[in-house]
């Protein structure tokens, strides 16, 4: 390997010095220089500017000129590179000026073939990757915090319209005057979910990548959490023709501590693709503990009959988009995103995946959590499968009551305040926080409040937050 050439600008109005230091430069075996000399002092003010020089020697005498002058000006011009003041005779002022004005050192040019030369060229040169690295930092920290705004950005700007989407074409769903296209609109509405969950899969990739993805752990009812799961997926299994069970065959703590969110994403992502990539049979899911390391993990597997991963893929599908070369192929969805996020939550979970597969009979999906402290948490054989006590999707809530809607975007405040309509309330509608205050006081005036307020974080005028603040100052009391 080469070393690295360092550039070292020599600016000194005596020849024979200048042959002299290339003599000295040429004993430090540690490093190579490519050496310019100039003897002009403006134009080396003028090449230092350039800044494209690791390190300038400067004599203090230059004819009838100050090097003083020269690193004066090419500091305040920018030249980021450690500059020596050299001189004939030791002087304790000009020393203390040279450092002044931004020299790194001051050397006698008697002493520029002692080690002290080679120790003042040396910790230059240190001192100046320093800063670099530092320069480096600062700049990759400022990319990392923009790229941070944009894809905050991109996601709110992504969202919304697939809210307005996916909003709209619920309640079309829902009218009894559109069931002639329930059949069309389903496909805009799973389509949109599609695309949804594509988005999600992308900026957690991003979040990872940052190192910006954060837990919220706290304690989870583990039979409801599983039961939410199979209820979800069940339907998506029937809709193929296969069969999907969810068993137990010991006792498992009714109570962990984990993210659910980050959980349920977990199962849900790996079921469906056991569900997608299985075209008969059934997808068992188990659940169960065991000690490993002097810690009781939690396990769940997920096993199909599906069409199986040849041995030489089953490395490369928990890495980022390497699914989409076969995606042609096999004609599902995805951006080959969901695994690999998956094996990156369960790391920060404590715990890992696994995969056997066999190309043609079927995969199965070993992955563990670690739960949290159970050694005390009361254990039950839960039944996964049961009818879960949640609320039935065509249940139609009935209410009353005033409701005031605040939301810049005339889409999403029309959706939700129809979507509250629905129900029996009165909605009245503000477009930002200002015209949210003076509508809540005028309604306190006129002796008819409002019941709620749902309003939106991010407006122009002011902003959700500000709004929240000002109304709890007016004595507003209502959620």
């Amino acid at each position: 390997m080469l070393d690295k050439v360092t550039r070292l600008l020599l600016v000194e109005d005596d020849e024979d010095d200048y042959i002299l230091t290339c003599d000295y430069l040429e004993q430090l075996g540690s490093h190579t220089f490519d050496v310019e000399w100039l003897s002009c002092p403006e134009q080396a003010i003028s090449v230092l500017s350039e800044n494209k020089h690791d390190i300038c020697l400067l004599d203090y005498r230059l004819g009838a000129s100050d090097g003083l002058e020269v690193l004066k000006r090419a500091v305040d011009n920018g030249f980021r590179g450690p500059i020596i003041m050299l001189t004939g005779q030791s002087d304790e002022a000009l020393d203390s000026a040279a450092l002044d004005a931004g020299a790194v050192d001051y050397l006698v040019k008697n002493e520029m073939n002692s080690s002290r030369f080679a120790r003042a060229i040396r910790y230059a040169l240190a001192r100046r990757d320093v800063e670099d690295e530092r320069v480096e930092r600062l700049k990759a920290e400022a990319e990392n915090r923009s790229k941070d705004r944009f894809l905050a950005h991109l996601s709110h700007e992504l969202r919304t319209p697939l809210s307005s989407i996916l909003g709209y074409t619920e309640l079309l769903m829902q009218s009894v005057k559109n069931q002639h296209a329930q059949n069309e609109l389903g496909v805009i509405y799973r389509n949109g979910k599609h695309l949804l969950s594509l988005l999600n899969d992308v900026l957690d990739l991003s979040k990872i990548a940052a190192d910006k993805l954060e837990l919220n752990c706290s304690d989870v009812n583990l039979d409801s959490l599983m039961a939410d799961v199979y209820t979800l997926m069940r339907v998506s299994a029937v809709d193929k023709g296969l069969t999907l069970k969810f068993e137990s065959q010991q006792a498992l703590p009714l109570v962990v501590n984990t993210d659910a969110t980050r959980l349920r994403q977990i199962l849900i992502n790996i079921i469906n693709n056991a569900i997608k990539f299985t075209n008969q049979g059934e997808i068992t899911v188990r659940a169960w503990t065991a000690w490993v390391n002097e810690r009781e993990m939690l396990f769940f597997s997920i096993k199909d009959t599906g069409l199986g991963i040849p041995a030489e893929k089953q490395a490369l599908i928990f890495k980022p988009f390497e699914q989409i070369a076969d995606v042609e192929s096999r004609d599902v969805g995805g951006a080959g995103l969901g695994l690999a996020i998956c094996s990156e939550l369960l790391s920060r979970m404590q715990g890992s995946i696994e995969l056997e597969s066999t190309q043609g009979v079927g995969s199965e999906f070993t992955l563990s959590i670690y739960p949290g402290n159970i050694r005390d948490v009361e254990r039950q054989v839960l039944r996964f499968d049961s009818n879960p006590d949640c609320q039935q999707k065509l249940a139609t809530l009935e209410t009353s009551g005033r409701v005031l809607v605040v939301d810049d975007l005339k889409d999403l405040r029309n959706l939700v305040g129809h979507m509250i309509t629905m129900t029996g309330a009165e909605v009245e509608y503000a477009e930002h926080g200002k015209q949210a205050i003076e509508k809540v006081a005028s309604a306190e005036q006129a002796g008819e409040p409002f019941d709620i307020v749902f309003i939106d974080l991010h407006m122009p005028v002011m902003g959700g937050k500000e709004a929240t603040i000002e109304l709890r100052k007016m004595g507003y009391q209502g959620p």
